[in-house]
């Protein structure tokens, strides 16, 4: 199965919403996402980490570490965590969309891909 780039940060918000609890560390980093699986290696590991913070600075510092080139960001993969509401809370690519709705937001086939994932 090959893994479709443009979709590829939808699907890891995806994961990272369906996910059950208590997932593994991450052994796998944004770079190394290839195909499903490691897709979901690495939204795990992103999911077990965040979920471990327990320290308020550490909490703030994760927008920081979620846009920086690194383990959580590399090129065109990244994470978007979302509120309920249909905002991301952090977008890992786009500051801006910060403070927008993107319910609506479409893909290339007229699905809405932000509404699908949150329902």
């Amino acid at each position: 199965m090959r893994l479709n780039l443009k979709a590829a940060p939808a699907l890891a918000v995806l994961a990272l919403v369906m996910l059950a609890s208590g997932a593994a560390k991450a052994q796998t980093t944004a770079d190394q996402v290839v195909d499903n699986e490691t897709l979901k290696a690495f939204v795990e590991g992103a999911k077990a980490e965040i979920e471990a913070i327990t320290d308020i600075n550490e909490g703030a510092k994760l927008r920081d570490r979620l846009r920086t080139e690194g383990p959580w960001k590399s090129g065109s993969m990244f994470l978007i965590i979302f509120l309920k509401s249909g905002e991301p809370f952090i977008h890992g690519n786009d500051r801006t969309a910060e403070s927008k709705n993107l319910l609506g937001v479409e893909d290339d086939r007229g699905k809405r891909v932000v509404e699908e994932l949150l329902a």
